[in-house]
């Protein structure tokens, strides 16, 4: 697909770290895949830097050089790239020494390898790049080198690993895909978005009785249906009132799909840790499935957590900071 043939070319240098702390040669290699009115959407880092960020300007001195000074020359793998004509999705991680303050939060003294969970949307206008969300599990990556920001989540977490098929790497390999696949996997990765998060249905129908679901920091890995419903579905709607969903993307290739969407509720009930603080709350959410039978057979989600926090009244990034000075 055309979206995806460009964020590759794209991506490449980005991966590359091509002139990354040079504005005029990093812009030159970047602005051929790019519109002049682009948007990079990244999650909430606090007064870090304002996002979303619009024109390539803007996102150089915003998150582009404030990420590859805290985490310089991380290199990224790309486990699920799945695009249409004119959308494309990425779930990766990265592998990264954490060398610089992060949102203000200083690295441990011994500055240590980090896997930082990413995502990324991207909507293409004609064969240019318009917009492209980015989430990365702030959180996760805080609690790997011991500054755990919240209580224990209830199942252990198995990172962020790739898909367990032989579909290509990252998957789907578009060459093998069958458009059939493709129609059948975002029926069901539509229904389950639509039962999961907006109705409140909460039972999981869509997914497959021995689901590998890798959750974000505060919930874990479910390794069934149940758990998944147990341990994220019924907090989620047990903490938060009168949901609604704004959807920005939905994409699906073969057997491989993508969410990028918010919730905005009312917190009126324990979330990960925190009571009810009755404020409006928006929660950002990047999804992705591999569906097999009718099922969904394999999960990622990364939250924006500390936008959500933020929006109850919590700077994580604060707490972080406390956590680190000890």
């Amino acid at each position: 697909p055309l979206a995806k043939r460009v964020v590759l070319a794209m991506d490449t240098n980005i991966n590359f770290h091509t002139a990354w702390d040079n504005w005029d040669a990093w812009s030159a290699e970047m602005a051929p895949y790019w519109s002049e009115d682009m948007v990079y959407d990244f999650g909430f880092v606090g007064d870090w830097f304002a996002s979303p960020m619009q024109g390539l300007r803007s996102w150089f001195d915003g998150e582009h050089m404030h990420y590859n000074v805290a985490l310089p020359d991380c290199q990224f793998t790309d486990f699920i790239r799945a695009a249409s004509d004119q959308q494309c999705t990425s779930a990766s991680y990265g592998i990264a020494r954490w060398e610089a303050p992060f949102a203000g939060v200083p690295p441990p003294a011994g500055k240590p390898w980090v896997r930082v969970r990413d995502l990324d949307f991207y909507q293409l206008d004609g064969d240019r790049i318009k917009i492209n969300w980015c989430i990365i599990d702030v959180v996760d990556m805080f609690q790997q080198v011991g500054y755990q920001l919240l209580p224990p989540a209830p199942m252990p977490t198995d990172g962020y690993l790739p898909p367990n098929a032989m579909d290509g790497s990252p998957a789907p390999l578009s060459a093998a895909v069958d458009p059939r696949d493709t129609e059948a996997s975002e029926r069901v990765w539509r229904a389950a978005l639509h039962e999961d998060y907006e109705s409140r249905e909460g039972q999981a129908r869509w997914w497959a009785e021995d689901v590998v679901w890798y959750g974000p920091a505060g919930v874990g890995t479910a390794h069934s249906r149940e758990e998944y419903r147990k341990h994220f579905l019924e907090p989620l709607h047990a903490a938060f009132s009168d949901l609604t969903m704004r959807m920005d993307m939905v994409v699906c290739e073969g057997k491989y799909c993508g969410a990028h969407f918010y919730l905005h509720g009312r917190h009126t009930g324990t979330w990960l840790g925190e009571a009810a603080t009755y404020r409006h709350v928006p929660i950002r959410f990047g999804a992705h499935a591999r569906i097999e039978g009718g099922r969904i057979v394999q999960g990622w989600l990364i939250i924006d957590i500390p936008r959500a926090f933020h929006a109850m009244g919590i700077d994580l990034f604060a707490r972080a900071r406390l956590l680190a000075a000890k």
